[in-house]
C-alpha cells in the first residue's frame, strides 16, 4: 500500500490519537470462545459464484484443497509456511487504486480469491482467516500495522504496511508473514518494520505488547466489515 510520507504520518497521527488512553493489562482474555471455526461450504461456494462467477469458484476450490491439507498438519509453524507460500504464489500484488479505484480498501477473503490480486491488507487478512480455519487460535495471530522502510537500511522512506504476526506463547517473539518477503521470519530479523498497532478479533494492541481495553471492531470499521462479510459468506471464526 504505497502512500506519500506526508499522508502516512497524518494517518499515523490519527492512529496514535485512537490509542490514547491505552492501558497495560494482561495480553490474553479469559473468555475465549469454545466453538471451533469452520466453513459452510454450500453457502461459501454459492456466495462466491453469485458475487464473482464460475471462474472465482475454481479459485475458491483451490483454496479449499489447500486448507484441507493445512488442517492435517500437526505443526503450527509448518502451517504458517504453507499458507504463506500459497498466497504468495496464488496472488499478484496490486495496489487498491488499480484494483478497486480507491485509495484504501480491505477485501474479504472470497473477493481476494476471486480476483487473485490484492495489497498488503488483503494478503494479511487472507492468511489470518485461513490459519484460523486451519486450527490456530485467535490469540496466537495478530494483524499488525507497521511502518515499512522501503529501499534499503539507509532509506528515509517509510510506508504504511500490514503484516500478520504469529505468537506461539503470550511472551514469544512473533513470526512475521509478509507480502513483501517470502520467508516466515522472526520479528527481530525484520529491522525494516516498525510496529504501530496490532489487532485480531479479540483485542487491540499498541505496538506489539500493550493491550487496549477497547475491542478492535469499535476502532476499526474496515475490520468490522470484514468480519461481518466473512460471516455472511459462510465462514465462522468463532
Amino acid at each position: 500500500m504505497a502512500i506519500t510520507s506526508k499522508v502516512f504520518f497524518v494517518r499515523l497521527q490519527r492512529i496514535i490519537l485512537i490509542l490514547l488512553g491505552v492501558t497495560a493489562i494482561s495480553l490474553w482474555t479469559a473468555n475465549w470462545s469454545l466453538a471451533a471455526p469452520g466453513v459452510n461450504w454450500s453457502i461459501f461456494f454459492a456466495e462466491v459464484n453469485r458475487q464473482y462467477g464460475s471462474s472465482a469458484v475454481r479459485n475458491a476450490q483451490s483454496w479449499e484443497r489447500m486448507l484441507q491439507q493445512v488442517k492435517a498438519m500437526p505443526d503450527e509453524v509448518d502451517k504458517l509456511k504453507y499458507v504463506n507460500r500459497f498466497f504468495d504464489e496464488f496472488l499478484r500484488y496490486r495496489i487498491d487504486q488499480k484494483n478497486y479505484g480507491v485509495k484504501d480498501y480491505w477485501a474479504p477473503l472470497a473477493e481476494t480469491l476471486a480476483r487473485g490480486t490484492g495489497d498488503c491488507e488483503d494478503y494479511a487478512i487472507a492468511k489470518y482467516i485461513t490459519l484460523r480455519l486451519a486450527g490456530i487460535e485467535d490469540r496466537k495471530l495478530r494483524l499488525i500495522y507497521v511502518k515499512a522502510q522501503m529501499g534499503g537500511p539507509r532509506s528515509p522512506i517509510f510506508e504504511a504496511h500490514m503484516v500478520l504476526g504469529y505468537y506461539a506463547t503470550p511472551n514469544a517473539e512473533p513470526l512475521i508473514l509478509d507480502s513483501l518477503v517470502s520467508l516466515v521470519q522472526k520479528a527481530s530479523m525484520r529491522n525494516d518494520l516498525k510496529p504501530v498497532f496490532s489487532f485480531n478479533s479479540q483485542g487491540l494492541w499498541a505496538g506489539l505488547n500493550v493491550r487496549s481495553t477497547s475491542k478492535p471492531t469499535a476502532r476499526l470499521s474496515k475490520w468490522q466489515k470484514i468480519l461481518e462479510q466473512t460471516a455472511r459468506e459462510g465462514i465462522s471464526l468463532q
